[in-house]
């Protein structure tokens, strides 16, 4: 299971990108997005997980830019 996770509350900085394993319930990094960003988007693109990535202002209230980042899906199955 893929899925993104918000650590302070409701507030978009320092998303993650985990992965939950079935087999032994555990829970683990594999994407990190830096400080004042947040992924607002996420699709599975053939062997590829696009995600779109949102870069706020010091206050967190105004999106100043908007990147696209291609992560191998390869890197989850590790």
């Amino acid at each position: 299971m893929i899925g993104v996770m918000n650590q302070h509350g409701t507030i978009p900085s320092l998303r993650q990108l985990l992965v939950y394993s079935l087999a032994d319930n555990s829970i683990e990094e594999k994407y990190q997005v830096k400080d004042k960003q947040h992924i607002s988007d996420m699709k599975i693109m053939d062997t590829q997980l696009e995600l779109e990535i949102e870069t706020y202002d010091d206050n967190f209230m105004e999106v100043l830019k908007t990147d696209s980042a291609q992560v191998p899906l390869t890197e989850f199955l590790e």
